[in-house]
């Protein structure tokens, strides 16, 4: 049973990863933010989470933007690139890329579909596992494992494209 302190720490190791899953539904970097926040304050509050604590807390944030996205019927107005690498949201210290190479790439992540946008977020910027994954947002692994697959050979052909 995680406490608060879990889902703290849970939360300062993934803020970047929770905040891009929520992107990928929102296509709103305010209510990604309030999604994020609010899935992340229920379960600081519930003392029922079974299982894999990062995959729940991924699960939420989803189920909290779904939510979110209904209720104020949203509109894919701004582009998942606007927070995709957000280097404020990293605790890695990772050497960070040109703006160029962050758009482009994120401009590619944008241009594939949801399903494959969610699974390519989760396993990149969250560097969550298949099975993680697959609990996170209620799919089979073998359907996890194939949209992973499709979205990055996606990804490489479009990146050839505009490296040639």
């Amino acid at each position: 049973m995680p406490g608060a302190p879990l889902i703290a720490e849970l939360y300062r190791q993934h803020a970047q990863g929770l905040f891009s899953v929520a992107m990928t539904v929102l296509h709103d970097s305010s209510l990604a933010e309030d999604a994020v926040h609010d899935a992340v304050s229920r379960l600081l509050d519930d003392r029922r989470i079974d299982g894999d604590p990062v995959a729940y807390l991924y699960a939420s944030v989803r189920n909290a933007a779904r939510d979110l996205g209904r209720r104020r019927s949203v509109r894919r107005a701004d582009s998942i690139s606007e927070g995709l690498f957000d280097p404020s949201l990293s605790t890695e210290g990772w050497n960070e890329p040109s703006s160029d190479l962050r758009r482009t790439l994120a401009e590619a992540v944008d241009a594939l579909p949801p399903e494959q946008q969610e699974v390519l977020v989760m396993r990149a910027v969250g560097r969550l596992g298949f099975e993680q994954i697959a609990t996170a947002i209620g799919v089979p692994l073998g359907t996890v494992a194939s949209r992973y697959s499709r979205g990055v050979g996606a990804l490489r052909q479009q990146l050839q494209e505009v490296v040639r």
